[in-house]
């Protein structure tokens, strides 16, 4: 497969692709022993999710087949994105077509078989265009709540599918897809210039011959048809140029869903957003607004159950840095583990922890833990304690932290006390902790008033020790930094979680750890709100 890739640019051009280099293109990619019956799964998906009479029963069947695409599925229906008002847990399916809707299983469904079935543990270009076709997706699906035509969710499905062909180049050929992507930086050419160029076709012209060979509905192959640069958008008058004009949507702010935004720029943008697109999409400021919510919620759902969290804008800019640097100085180098290195033996371990003995991996740690959580949950064979056990584990053992307890209300008493712990603090097992509530302003009073998550990076400031109760001072006077997670039901504080380190943890605890903080809380609260 790569020879019949690489001679595909011997002879770069700009013009029109030689028919025989896009087809040498293409049988060198799809007929790779690697490639998995993508097209198949995809297509039989899009079937059994068509019919009128059994569209449910059929889609249920399909999932069921795969124990991972049943196991991902059930995990977005408990997830606090997708779960329904009641707070129940789905233990189906079927419960999950009904609740979520046929045609969000479906998207997510084949969503999961993409990323199942490339190659992207360590590819990070593959890992960045599977995060653009899930947002894009999720884009799609979220627009076409707004909009007055019929059907058009396929929207969702042509916005996954728009970047397969960038998608199948950086999986079986991440140098390439790295040459396209420099050029498109470094020689300021357009995707469609530098893909023509190194390819000899366009990245849209292997996704539309790719989708063609897995037999996709020609209807959504058309709907991808890229509108010109700089042609005034017009009020949709077919269900077709309404798909298009949503993709040209999705294409414009999916960058901007993938990486963290400031106000003021994202106001910048969303004025500029709706001067092009608010009369042809319907969207005005406050459901624009809802929007980018309501993308970025489920966004980082769909990240953390396919193992993509880790990806973000900030990483592939570093990788295309590194790319184009390599071209301007070509000088061999050394394997690394030929060179004789001046290191004590523990500095590769001291390497993986902050000084705080916080992971690196933090997120990781969390994000197989969660996924632990959800298995046990959607089992339905568990008890109260069993989950309370597994957060307090789970948030243990991320963030090395070097004790932790959950305090539960005692109904005789209203005081919250100590009920289970794990770490190094074996004075309160002779005097467990306990508190009133209501009695002070203090921040654990606060955080359960407030329902407000808290972690205080340094418990020495001034401001912090004005907060900090008598308790605390008396039974965890090593504290130098913790969390507080109360544990809120419709209102009623049930308890909270504590986690503390004898260090300052100076590095704090990033959006994305706090993002799977509160996926890890929300899927606890419904377990025991059910």
């Amino acid at each position: 497969m790569q020879n019949k890739i690489q001679s595909s640019t011997e002879e770069p051009s700009i013009t029109t692709p030689n028919a025989n280099h896009t087809n040498d293109l293409i049988e060198g990619i799809c007929n790779n022993a690697d490639l998995p019956a993508l097209g198949s799964s995809m297509s039989r998906v899009i079937r059994a999710s068509s019919s009128e009479d059994r569209s449910i029963q059929q889609l249920a069947e399909f999932i069921l087949l795969d124990a991972s695409l049943t196991q991902k599925i059930l995990f977005l229906s408990n997830s606090v994105s997708y779960r329904s008002e009641s707070g129940r847990v789905v233990t189906s399916i079927s419960k999950a077509i009904h609740m979520l809707g046929v045609n969000t299983v479906r998207t997510c469904a084949m969503a999961i078989i993409l990323v199942d079935g490339l190659p992207h543990e360590n590819a990070q270009c593959v890992r960045s265009e599977l995060a653009r076709a899930l947002t894009a997706s999720i884009i799609g699906r979220e627009l076409a709540k707004h909009i007055y035509f019929k059907d058009v969710e396929e929207v969702a499905i042509a916005a996954l599918f728009k970047n397969i062909g960038n998608l199948l180049v950086a999986s079986y050929d991440p140098n390439l897809y790295w040459e396209i992507m420099g050029l498109i930086k470094e020689d300021s050419k357009t995707s469609e210039q530098a893909s023509r160029q190194v390819l000899g076709c366009s990245f849209d012209r292997l996704t539309e011959v790719a989708l063609q060979k897995s037999n996709i509905p020609e209807s959504i192959i058309q709907s991808m048809k890229a509108i010109p640069q700089g042609k005034i958008l017009t009020i949709p008058k077919t269900r077709q140029d309404w798909i298009r004009q949503a993709l040209d949507f999705s294409e414009t702010i999916t960058p901007t869903m993938l990486q963290d935004k400031n106000p003021e720029e994202e106001t910048l943008s969303s004025a500029a957003l709706l001067t092009r697109f608010g009369k042809v999409l319907n969207l005005d400021k406050t459901n624009l607004d809802k929007l980018f919510f309501n993308i970025r919620k489920e966004t980082e759902t769909l990240n953390i159950s396919m193992d993509l969290v880790q990806q973000d804008s900030k990483n592939r800019d570093t990788d295309l840095d590194n790319v184009t640097a390599s071209k301007k100085v070509k000088k061999k180098e050394l394997p690394s583990e030929m060179i004789l290195a001046d290191k004590n033996p523990d500095d590769t371990k001291e390497n993986k922890y902050y000084p705080s003995g916080k992971p690196f991996n933090a997120s990781s740690l969390l994000t197989t833990n969660i996924q632990h959580v959800t298995k046990i949950i959607v089992s339905g064979h568990y008890k109260v304690s069993d989950i309370l056990n597994l957060l307090l584990r789970s948030i243990y053992v991320s963030f090395r932290f070097n004790f932790a307890t959950i305090f539960l209300k005692d109904v005789s008493t209203s005081q919250f006390r100590a009920r289970c712990f794990i770490g190094k603090n074996n004075a309160i097992k002779d005097d467990p902790i306990c508190f009133s509530v209501g009695t002070s302003n203090d921040l654990f009073n606060l955080a359960l008033e407030k329902d407000t998550d808290l972690f205080i990076s340094d418990a020495s400031t001034t401001k912090v020790r004005s907060l900090i109760p008598p308790w605390h001072r008396k039974f965890l006077p090593k504290a130098c930094s913790f969390m507080v997670l109360p544990l809120v039901i419709n209102k009623k504080p049930l308890g909270l979680l504590y986690a503390d380190r004898n260090r300052v943890s100076e590095e704090g605890i990033s959006a994305n750890e706090m993002s799977l903080i509160k996926l890890l809380k929300g899927q606890v609260l419904t377990a025991l709100s059910s």
